[in-house]
């Protein structure tokens, strides 16, 4: 289903409760709810965050409802060489920014095992939703990304070693493939 784009992509998500809870127990036992922290590239001039929410499976209809379901990437995977190369072939779905952050708080109220991580994930999104709001100073750069202050750095480095944290504790085992 193609979007044009995110708000397209959210306003689609349309799920019964039933579907909602029992996403909640995919991402729960399947899914990552992540920050990816960029390093600065000369083109950015500073460091870049970012939030994820992804699913693994080796079920690729259960994949594909997801995809419909709630839009984002899909992609395949297939061990061909080296140690993996018996195991099963795998697909992974993906969201991030803006689309997981929604997909977050519709499916929260269901969550049991990483009900935690997906606060942080919210907080951390509708925190970078405000400072776009509030606009970017532009140090040195007219256009493309803005440079981030170092107070606004620190903010999104507490957010992304806040979730590190709670997943080094959590009860349930963490696989995350990026």
């Amino acid at each position: 289903m193609p979007f044009h784009n995110s708000q397209e992509r959210i306003d689609a998500m349309v799920l019964t409760p039933r579907e909602w809870a029992y996403l909640a127990g995919i991402i729960d036992g399947e899914g990552c709810i992540h920050i990816t922290r960029f390093p600065p590239k000369p083109r950015y001039k500073t460091r870049i965050y970012q939030l994820g929410l992804s699913v693994t499976n080796t079920n690729k209809p259960l994949m594909d409802w997801i995809e419909n379901k709630l839009g984002g990437y899909r992609s395949h995977h297939n061990h061909r060489y080296g140690e993996r190369r018996n195991q099963n072939q795998y697909w992974m779905w993906k969201a991030s920014t803006r689309h997981a952050a929604e997909i977050l708080k519709l499916v929260r109220p269901y969550l049991i095992g990483k009900a935690d991580q997906a606060d942080v994930g919210i907080a951390f999104q509708e925190h970078i939703e405000e400072a776009k709001h509030r606009g970017y100073e532009r140090k040195g750069v007219t256009k493309g990304r803005p440079i981030l202050t170092d107070e606004q750095i620190a903010v999104r480095e507490s957010f992304y070693l806040r979730l590190i944290e709670i997943r080094k504790q959590s009860l349930i085992p963490l696989i995350c493939l990026k």
